[in-house]
């Protein structure tokens, strides 16, 4: 039987993903949050007992570098373009 890590409200995120939330109180229904690796936990202000958080999906972030060199090829694309584009006028 495989254990399922539970969490409350103020723990520390250990994993990037979408987390299933259960309050301790009835007035919300389960629902699923995104949480980032290295952030905390929210609390409820209704909720006396706090909330319980399990790990749905895992969700490993994009590295920001990656994004960078993606994008610096993308405006370079455009500019040789543009400049093609202006040399033909």
């Amino acid at each position: 039987m495989k254990l399922l890590r539970v969490h409350r409200s103020g723990d520390r995120v250990l994993e990037s993903g979408i987390y299933s939330v259960l309050h301790s109180t009835p007035h919300m229904l389960i629902e699923h949050q995104f949480n980032f690796e290295g952030g905390h936990f929210r609390p409820c202000r209704i909720c006396p007992l706090g909330v319980l958080y399990r790990l749905k999906t895992r969700c490993a972030p994009a590295a920001l570098t990656n994004f960078r060199a993606t994008a610096l090829a993308s405006l370079l694309d455009f500019v040789a373009r543009h400049n093609r584009l202006l040399e033909t006028w």
